[in-house]
Protein backbone atom coordinates (compact mmCIF):
# COMPACT_ATOMS: atom_id res chain seq x y z
CA UNK A 1 0.00 0.00 0.00
CA UNK A 2 2.49 2.43 0.56
CA UNK A 3 3.79 2.06 -2.96
CA UNK A 4 0.57 3.25 -3.84
CA UNK A 5 0.84 6.41 -2.22
CA UNK A 6 4.18 6.89 -3.82
CA UNK A 7 2.19 7.25 -7.40
CA UNK A 8 1.10 11.31 -7.61
CA UNK A 9 -2.30 10.55 -8.66
CA UNK A 10 -2.86 8.80 -5.25
CA UNK A 11 -1.06 10.71 -3.28
CA UNK A 12 -2.91 13.98 -4.63
CA UNK A 13 -6.19 11.97 -4.09
CA UNK A 14 -5.43 10.98 -0.81
CA UNK A 15 -4.02 15.26 0.36
CA UNK A 16 -7.28 16.26 -1.73
CA UNK A 17 -5.04 18.23 -4.33
CA UNK A 18 -6.33 18.21 -7.71
CA UNK A 19 -3.80 17.16 -10.62
CA UNK A 20 -3.53 19.54 -12.94
CA UNK A 21 -4.79 18.10 -15.72
CA UNK A 22 -3.09 18.19 -19.94
CA UNK A 23 -3.33 20.97 -22.15
CA UNK A 24 -6.19 20.51 -24.96
CA UNK A 25 -4.88 21.28 -28.42
CA UNK A 26 -6.21 24.84 -29.10
CA UNK A 27 -4.39 25.67 -25.50
CA UNK A 28 -1.10 24.41 -27.00
CA UNK A 29 -1.64 26.09 -30.42
CA UNK A 30 -2.35 29.79 -28.03
CA UNK A 31 0.57 29.19 -26.17
CA UNK A 32 2.82 29.07 -29.05
CA UNK A 33 3.23 33.02 -28.75
CA UNK A 34 5.32 34.23 -25.47
CA UNK A 35 2.88 36.39 -24.58
CA UNK A 36 0.24 36.07 -21.59
CA UNK A 37 -2.66 33.78 -22.75
CA UNK A 38 -5.52 36.15 -23.12
CA UNK A 39 -3.39 38.06 -25.23
CA UNK A 40 -2.00 35.71 -27.44
CA UNK A 41 -5.48 33.94 -28.19
CA UNK A 42 -6.44 37.41 -29.12
CA UNK A 43 -3.01 37.24 -31.70
CA UNK A 44 -4.29 34.43 -33.18
CA UNK A 45 -8.17 35.19 -33.46
CA UNK A 46 -6.72 38.57 -35.31
CA UNK A 47 -4.29 36.52 -37.81
CA UNK A 48 -6.76 33.93 -38.36
CA UNK A 49 -9.51 36.73 -39.40
CA UNK A 50 -7.51 38.16 -41.71
CA UNK A 51 -6.50 34.85 -42.99
CA UNK A 52 -10.27 33.69 -43.45
CA UNK A 53 -11.37 36.82 -44.86
CA UNK A 54 -8.67 36.63 -47.84
CA UNK A 55 -9.52 33.23 -48.33
CA UNK A 56 -13.28 33.58 -49.21
CA UNK A 57 -12.46 36.87 -50.89
CA UNK A 58 -10.33 35.03 -52.98
CA UNK A 59 -13.18 32.59 -53.47
CA UNK A 60 -15.58 34.84 -54.12
CA UNK A 61 -13.77 36.98 -56.37
CA UNK A 62 -11.00 34.81 -57.71
CA UNK A 63 -8.83 37.15 -56.49
CA UNK A 64 -7.58 39.17 -53.66
CA UNK A 65 -6.84 42.96 -53.03
CA UNK A 66 -3.61 41.34 -50.69
CA UNK A 67 -0.31 42.29 -52.34
CA UNK A 68 2.96 42.47 -50.12
CA UNK A 69 4.43 44.71 -53.51
CA UNK A 70 4.51 48.33 -51.74
CA UNK A 71 3.89 49.96 -55.46
CA UNK A 72 0.77 48.26 -56.08
CA UNK A 73 -0.76 48.73 -52.89
CA UNK A 74 0.40 52.13 -53.01
CA UNK A 75 -1.64 52.58 -56.53
CA UNK A 76 -4.68 51.33 -55.12
CA UNK A 77 -4.48 53.84 -51.90
CA UNK A 78 -3.77 56.45 -54.44
CA UNK A 79 -6.39 55.34 -57.09
CA UNK A 80 -9.07 55.56 -54.00
CA UNK A 81 -8.12 58.96 -52.48
CA UNK A 82 -8.57 60.44 -56.37
CA UNK A 83 -11.67 59.34 -56.79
Amino acid sequence: MSADLGHPKMLARRLGIGVPEEPTLIEKFVELIPLRYEFAALVWAVILRTLAYHVVEYIDHGSTSFSLDRSESSAIIANSKIR
